[in-house]
């Protein structure tokens, strides 16, 4: 059987994290100065259900679609401007850094005339930021929401092929 396909993974594969992202102390402390008792293991563990349960369900259109998505799931009743200004730490220093390798990578991809996509648990606004030239090279961006589960499910695999 010929290969028709290359798919990458996002996270440690074609883009990292950048150094001084948002850590989950930080929003805990944030939210505790306005009132918001919160532990940030109970933040990080929520923010994974996010991702992998209700990605699943429908796209998730922003940091502060996320943020009301992870505060809901910890039953933590933050007000919208506090979601708004936890938003703006993450869209100021959460910009995915795409390796300098990554480009080259999907460009040898298309032009053997193979299709390149990625699968990834990362809900795709978190990549358009900083990933817009790779998303506009990838035939297809494959995360939870694009097949009703999570990345690591087998029905992930099964859907997309």
């Amino acid at each position: 059987m010929a290969i028709k396909v290359v798919a990458f993974d996002v996270y440690d594969t074609l883009a990292r994290w950048p150094e001084g992202r948002v850590e989950p102390i930080e929003v805990q402390r944030l939210l505790g100065r306005f009132g918001v008792e919160m532990s940030y293991q109970a933040y990080e563990a929520a923010r994974q259900g996010v991702m992998f349960f209700d990605g699943a369900k429908r796209p998730i259109e922003g940091w502060i679609d996320f943020l009301a998505l992870t505060f809901a799931k910890m039953g933590a009743k933050v007000s919208v401007d506090l979601i708004a200004s936890v938003a703006a730490m993450y869209e100021s220093r959460n910009r995915m850094e795409v390796f300098a390798d990554a480009l080259g990578a999907v460009e040898a991809v298309k032009g053997a005339g193979l299709v390149a996509c990625a699968f990834t648990t990362l809900p795709r606004f978190m990549f358009q930021r900083g990933g817009e030239a790779l998303l506009a090279r990838l035939d297809h961006y494959f995360d939870a929401a694009a097949t009703g589960y999570a990345k690591g499910h087998p029905q992930f695999y099964a859907r997309v092929t």
